[in-house]
């Protein structure tokens, strides 16, 4: 799970991504942000069929929606989580829970994914 999928700045993720590749791991590449950037190294461009792009503001509003009706208890404690850990910057809260609404977007698809493992990427 990254910020934003592909980002030109970011070359070590792809590389990363290709190492676990070529160690037989199907790794899926959730990205927070849609896809902006026009320039995609070749590298990065031969994973964008691995991508899950935000679908946008809307049918992501409404999965977000679905996922804090189906485990609000969850969803609440994060959303807590983060204010706890954030509050003293108002604009870090604004992201952070920004993020994790846009991260509960791909809540289902995820479910049906059913990975071993999640890892998240610092992005800004």
């Amino acid at each position: 799970m990254v910020s934003l999928f592909p980002c030109l700045s970011e070359t070590f993720i792809v590389r990363e991504i290709h190492a676990l590749i070529n160690d037989g791991v199907d790794v899926q590449i959730i990205s927070l942000k849609r896809r902006s950037e026009v320039l995609v190294h070749t590298d990065a461009a031969a994973l964008l069929d691995r991508v899950h792009q935000p679908q946008g503001s809307w049918a992501g509003l409404w999965n977000a929606f679905q996922a804090l009706l189906a485990h609000p208890i969850r969803i609440v404690g994060a959303a807590a989580a983060v204010a706890v850990g954030t509050w003293r910057d108002p604009r870090v809260l604004l992201k952070s829970l920004g993020a994790l609404a846009r991260a509960l977007e791909h809540l289902e698809w995820l479910r049906q994914f059913d990975p071993e493992e999640v890892y998240a990427l610092p992005g800004d």
